[in-house]
């Protein structure tokens, strides 16, 4: 074990109104970490109060931020405390503390950077609709240990120091755990994952809304996308769609000159065409030259 593996482990849990089921899932992660953090995100129960009666260090959101927000306070507190292991678990008790260290030790040995907590099975309450949403997701996401999809919404993880220290969430909404994942995966970490139980409560079930999360989910993966590789996402299908126009405004000129009559709706549809390729071609080489720029800056 190198000295980077070695120091304390802290378990950061982003909350909100989880009165219910905050003392159980402290109570169970204490018994495996070195300090509690937790981050409540604008509750309006006794979430936070209840975490504070625990041990745990409570970081307040006035309002609700959004998990994003929650997780980038994890991060920073982690990284500026010299946390060895950062590990985040969901507060609605859908994970099972007592699997924590199956992942810190795969972060402890140096064998990840990023130790995911992988729903392999159906877990109970989960719907096939659901189900298929998250397999959808991931493959989208297309973040992989060898050849297998990792779970790429899976809230229960850990991460190393050097993850911490380099990987900082830049979304609000619930997309922010498939951009933590994008961002390792760009950054060539280390990604493992380790089968673990996960039971969907009643509470988690009434929190998330399945259409806003996966509307969250594919708008990251796609913002992603861009950020990444702009001229493949948008310049390449911009080229196609300004070629497809020019062909069909010499399909227009072409008749004009067979009937002496312009097809004006088919001159103004091409010609839209046309302006949206040019669009795309110059958005992604934009994007492009940012991205450079910014590089070169770090």
């Amino acid at each position: 074990m190198t000295p980077e593996h070695v120091g304390k482990v802290v378990a950061c849990i982003p909350a909100l109104n989880e009165e219910r089921t905050i003392a159980k899932v402290l109570v169970r992660a204490s018994r495996h970490v070195d300090q509690l953090v937790v981050v409540d995100d604008g509750s309006e129960d006794d979430t936070g109060i209840i975490a504070e009666r625990l041990g745990a260090l409570v970081i307040r959101h006035s309002k609700n931020l959004g998990k994003g927000v929650a997780l980038r306070n994890c991060f920073d507190w982690a990284a500026k405390n010299d946390v060895c292991v950062l590990v985040t678990v969901d507060a609605d008790g859908q994970h099972d503390p007592d699997e924590i260290p199956s992942l810190v030790s795969l972060v402890r040995a140096g064998e990840a950077d990023v130790a995911i907590g992988y729903r392999s099975t159906r877990p109970p309450g989960m719907t096939r609709r659901r189900r298929f949403a998250q397999r959808l997701l991931d493959a989208l996401a297309g973040v992989k240990e060898g050849e297998t999809l990792v779970d790429s919404q899976s809230g229960f993880r850990a991460y190393s120091k050097k993850a911490v220290s380099n990987l900082k969430p830049s979304e609000w909404s619930m997309g922010s755990e498939t951009d933590i994942l994008l961002q390792a995966k760009e950054a060539g970490m280390r990604i493992r994952q380790v089968p673990v139980h996960v039971k969907y409560t009643e509470g988690e079930a009434r929190a998330r809304n399945p259409f806003v999360q996966f509307t969250d989910v594919i708008s990251t993966i796609l913002k992603a996308s861009l950020e990444r590789r702009p001229l493949r996402v948008v310049g390449i299908p911009g080229l196609l769609l300004l070629l497809f126009g020019l062909f069909g405004w010499l399909d227009v000129l072409a008749t004009y000159n067979a009937t002496q009559g312009l097809a004006l709706g088919h001159a103004l549809v091409y010609t839209t065409i046309i302006l949206t390729g040019i669009f795309m071609i110059l958005a992604a080489i934009v994007v492009f030259v940012v991205r450079l720029a910014i590089q070169e800056i770090r």
